[in-house]
């Protein structure tokens, strides 16, 4: 039987390291080395797929917490949702069908075995759902979002009554705003959808707001109306912006790796002009504190190029 295009070679052995809890009471299973090198190699087939996904923000290279909340700066209503407990409700055998039509060979039935082995878990209240702390189960998130929400959403929003209103998503982390109010039949519409797919809102994280009263927070990013412009601004927020900066030190002393740091730093700003002020004092310091990083991680790459007499240096990021 050939192998799976993100398969290990023989003898390898991907296992969890257990279960653990986090400070917040979430339930996370670590990989062991094989299983993180086998879920790096099914993020690269992912990914190779080159499906647009143009709705989902959270871990998709160049996109972030500011291009989430970008296509909703100018709006004046907002309407935010949370999935709730959103891995465990992930279906073994809708993820396998979506994933078996990606490439010509794959058997759906095998793969929801291999899904079953090395990308779900069972949780304690019994429900079987994607590991939660896996490195692939982002991405695989995303695309099985991106197929049974995202994609009817943007149906949605072709229709009359939705027209002018802006949705994107970071994770499991839905905002919807709009020029006009967000009414409550449009609201339970889009509920239905979301339940239809499978997940259920957590009530306690829905808000409906208004902008004029009050501003707004999208997964980091404050939107904040001024009344004397009638314009708004956006900026991360304090709070984001301290946890992105412990990471970065976490980084210098050795406790948090410079992939996690510099994802945590791509997620708040990304690769992207929308929005923030590269001038602005607090991006700016943590756009130091990640040269400081990567310059502790491996030596400085320099170009030089010479005009005339001068000679001008930058730092390759790339």
């Amino acid at each position: 039987m050939d192998p799976f295009p993100f398969e290990l070679p023989t003898g390898a052995n991907p296992a969890w390291l257990g279960m653990y809890r986090d400070a917040s009471g979430r339930n996370f299973w670590p990989p062991n080395p094989s299983m993180s090198e086998l879920h790096g190699r099914l993020i690269a087939w992912l990914r190779s797929q080159n499906h647009p996904m143009v709705k989902a923000h959270g871990a998709v290279p160049g996109r972030g917490s500011i291009s989430n909340a970008f296509p909703h700066q100018h709006h004046r209503y907002f309407y935010q949702l949370d999935l709730a407990h959103a891995f465990q409700n992930v279906d073994a055998g809708r993820l396998a069908r979506l994933l078996a039509g990606y490439e010509p060979g794959l058997d759906s039935d095998r793969l929801t075995a291999w899904l079953l082995r090395y990308a779900l878990v069972r949780y304690p209240g019994g429900q079987v759902g994607l590991v939660t702390g896996a490195p692939a189960s982002p991405d695989l998130f995303n695309h099985y979002c991106d197929h049974h929400i995202d994609r009817r959403l943007m149906l949605l929003m072709t229709g009359q009554d939705y027209r002018g209103m802006a949705y994107t998503r970071f994770a499991d982390d839905l905002t919807f705003s709009s020029p006009s109010p967000i009414g409550e039949r449009k609201r339970r519409r889009i509920r239905r959808i979301i339940e239809e797919a499978g997940f259920r809102c957590n009530d306690k994280k829905t808000k409906y707001s208004d902008i004029t009263r009050q501003s707004v927070t999208i997964c980091g990013v404050a939107i904040t109306y001024i009344a004397a412009t009638g314009e708004a601004t956006m900026r991360p927020t304090r709070a984001a912006r301290r946890r992105v900066r412990g990471k970065l030190h976490g980084a210098l002393s050795g406790s948090v790796t410079l992939g996690q740091a510099n994802g945590h730093m791509g997620g708040l700003i990304a690769r992207t002009p929308h929005g923030v002020d590269s001038s602005d004092s607090a991006i700016l310091a943590l756009r130091q504190a990640q040269f400081r990083v990567l310059d502790r991680a491996r030596p400085p790459l320099w170009k030089t190029t010479t005009s005339q007499d001068t000679v001008q240096l930058s730092w390759d990021l790339d």
